[in-house]
């Protein structure tokens, strides 16, 4: 018994090395792009406070730790962009246009999902116009959510649909995640909240490829390095709800020797 124990605790901490070392394995992402920087299977919508992935909203495996709130008169406020999606509603309750302010990435994730939930719901124009994505919050400065909330950052939103279906918001949510925000949670009866990594992220930054250098673990115990990697190697991989497992490599999308 105390043999299995131990050998259940050193997989377990190969496990979290082998991430440590590599990073989130996730092809190309995640980066600036307007793809998505993971796959996930199209499945049932979201449940109540269901949210992927299934670890917290501020780890590696997700949007990352807070930078610290952004205020208008800060230097990074400049780094902040504009949404005028016309394809999005904006609330505004605050009459200032704060709620088209975000982060760049943000904005990016935002836009797909615009154009993913006029496709789930394209309505019967020009009687039925096209559901919209309805965002109801996104950068805020004046300290209304909890205290290191990514609302102050530009790097969250929540989100419901233009018709006011709450219905929908269990659906909205898992558009949200093939968007590819990298933290999605059906947070409430009103709205789904969603978060992504900053801008200022080294993988964000460098377009979220793996650097050739870096060692992976592949499922017969071997270890190689990132640049000998070669379609059907089984490398350790992490799933959508924080699960390890061993995963095929079936294609490069993007690869510079």
């Amino acid at each position: 018994m105390a043999s299995t124990q131990k050998r259940i605790r050193d997989f377990h901490m190969a496990a979290i090395v082998t991430v440590l070392f590599c990073g989130y394995v996730s092809s190309c992402g995640p980066g600036p792009r307007l793809v998505s920087p993971r796959k996930y299977k199209k499945t049932s919508p979201f449940v109540l406070k269901q949210h992927v992935p299934n670890v917290s909203e501020y780890t590696l495996g997700a949007s990352g730790q807070p930078d610290g709130p952004i205020k208008r008169g800060d230097p990074r406020f400049k780094d902040l962009v504009e949404n005028h999606d016309s394809n999005v509603i904006f609330r505004d309750e605050e009459r200032d246009g704060s709620d088209r302010i975000m982060s760049k990435r943000c904005k990016d994730k935002l836009e797909v999902l615009a154009i993913k939930v006029m496709n789930q719901w394209p309505g019967n124009p020009p009687e039925v116009p096209a559901v919209k994505v309805r965002v109801k919050e996104a950068w805020d400065d004046n300290l209304l959510h909890g205290e290191t909330s990514l609302h102050y950052e530009g790097r969250a939103v929540d989100i419901a649909t233009s018709d006011r279906d709450r219905s929908k918001l269990g659906t909205l949510a898992r558009l949200a995640v093939e968007a590819g925000f990298d933290w999605v949670e059906y947070e409430s009866h009103g709205h789904v909240h969603c978060s992504v990594q900053s801008d200022s992220a080294a993988a964000v930054q460098s377009g979220g490829c793996f650097n050739a250098d870096g060692m992976i673990q592949l499922k017969n115990g071997d270890r190689k390095r990132m640049s000998e990697l070669q379609i059907g190697d089984n490398v350790m991989s992490m799933r959508s709800d924080g699960a390890f497992e061993y995963s095929e490599v079936i294609a490069f999308m993007d690869r510079s020797d």
